[in-house]
This record gives structure tokens, C-alpha cells and sequence, in this order.
């Protein structure tokens, strides 16, 4: 239950980015190039944030938090892509995998701060 509320609100924090980028990217007031790199940017932080919030909440084994964690959003947005995209490169699977290290490594840090608490 606690990776369905994490994934939750890592898919609302992106909808509600991607709808106002989008609106100010569509007056121009950014462009496309720098849309790209700030929604990233928010999905990293989002996903760091999560398994960080996960992390706090385990003993130990932080990691499978994060993995599991990554592997669940690595698994929508692949869905989504097989549905609406269906072109695959190298930079996708990278951009996977970082996603879900960067979920890791959240959630290891998350374990860490409590132990020093």
C-alpha cells in the first residue's frame, strides 16, 4: 500500500508540472528544450524524495524500497510507451535505469538518516 500512495503522488506531482510547463511553454514563455530538462528534473526529485520517504519508514534493505519503487514507475512508463510511442533506443533504457537508481538511492540515504537520528 505504501508504493501505491508514493507512486500516486510521483504521478500527480508530474501531471500537475507537465500541465503548467506545457502551458507556459505553449506561450512561449520557455521552450521546448528547457520543458524537457525541468520535467526530468522534477521526476528525479520526486522519485529521490519518495524512496528517501520510504527509506525512513524501513529497518534495513533500503534498496529494495527504491528498487521496487523504481521498478513500478519504470513499468508505467514503459506501458506507456509500448501503447502510444513504440520506438525503443539506448537513451530509453538508460533513462530507466537511472530512474530506478535514483529511487535506490533515496531510499538507502532514507535508511541512513534515521540511523543517525
Amino acid at each position: 500500500m505504501k508504493y501505491i500512495n508514493e507512486v500516486i503522488k510521483i504521478l500527480i506531482v508530474n501531471i500537475i508540472s507537465i500541465v503548467i510547463l506545457s502551458i507556459l511553454s505553449y506561450f512561449d514563455i520557455i521552450n521546448y528544450n528547457t520543458h524537457n530538462i525541468i520535467i526530468t528534473i522534477i521526476l528525479f526529485a520526486t522519485l529521490f524524495v519518495s524512496g528517501l520517504k520510504l527509506g525512513k519508514i524501513k529497518e534495513k534493505n533500503g534498496y529494495l524500497d527504491g528498487l521496487t519503487l523504481g521498478s513500478i514507475i519504470v513499468e508505467i512508463f514503459l506501458l506507456l510507451r509500448i501503447i502510444f510511442i513504440r520506438k525503443f533506443d539506448l537513451s530509453i533504457i538508460i533513462y530507466y535505469l537511472l530512474i530506478i537508481m535514483i529511487s535506490i538511492s533515496g531510499s538507502i540515504l532514507g535508511i541512513n538518516k534515521k540511523k543517525n537520528k
